[in-house]
């Protein structure tokens, strides 16, 4: 009965093999846009965000594959104005805030066809690295003292978990259009995104 396991054990590695020199390990540049969804959304509104990414496919299987990718994301700047006047001071001020993202993680492919059909849907799991840039001034003038104006200039980071859910559909072996869904948070609020990306495969 060893025989017949190693018999089996030999076979199983020599199809193995044999799938990675049909199907090599493949690097990808993705490029995209993306849409705020969720609570994301009440703060950003219908602004588009740019999404750029690197990507290693490695096949598993006939229908599998394992992607590790890095991304980076960025959201155009809000620009918040106000003006406060009553009988004893007056406030004017502006502030901008400039959302932008890190991702760190992998999805798994899932092609029905195999590696030469054209359809394939992904899942994947992620680490988001928030970053909120703040900047801006304001000024403050009352009946007493002679007007002040204080700037701002800060910076914060969170780190929250993320799921992606999404399809893709390839033209070629060299390029492919993407959707993707990431499920994510920032302080306990839903800060999704809904993004389309050209994948362009060497």
């Amino acid at each position: 009965m060893p025989y017949v396991r190693l018999d089996i054990l030999a076979l199983g590695l020599a199809s193995c093999s044999s799938l990675l020199a049909t199907t090599p390990v493949v690097p990808s540049l993705h490029l995209g846009l993306a849409t705020a969804q969720g609570d994301f959304r009440n703060e950003m509104g219908s602004k588009v965000g740019m999404d750029a990414a690197l990507s290693l496919t490695i096949p598993m299987t006939a229908t599998l594959a394992f992607r590790p990718m890095l991304s980076f994301q960025s959201f155009p700047t809000l620009d918040s104005q106000y003006t406060y006047n009553s009988a004893r001071y007056s406030d004017r001020g502006n502030e901008d805030a400039r959302w932008s993202a890190w991702s760190y993680g992998a999805d798994l492919l899932y092609r029905p066809r195999g590696p030469e059909g054209s359809l394939y849907f992904l899942a994947g799991v992620y680490l988001k690295v928030w970053k909120l840039q703040s900047f801006g001034s304001y000024a403050t003038q009352d009946s007493l003292n002679a007007t002040r104006v204080y700037s701002l200039d800060d910076t914060s980071t969170k780190d929250e978990p993320a799921v992606a859910l999404g399809l893709g559909y390839s033209f070629n072996r060299h390029l492919s259009l993407e959707a993707r869904s990431v499920l994510a948070s920032y302080r306990s609020l839903a800060y999704n995104t809904l993004g389309m990306a050209l994948v362009i495969s060497y």
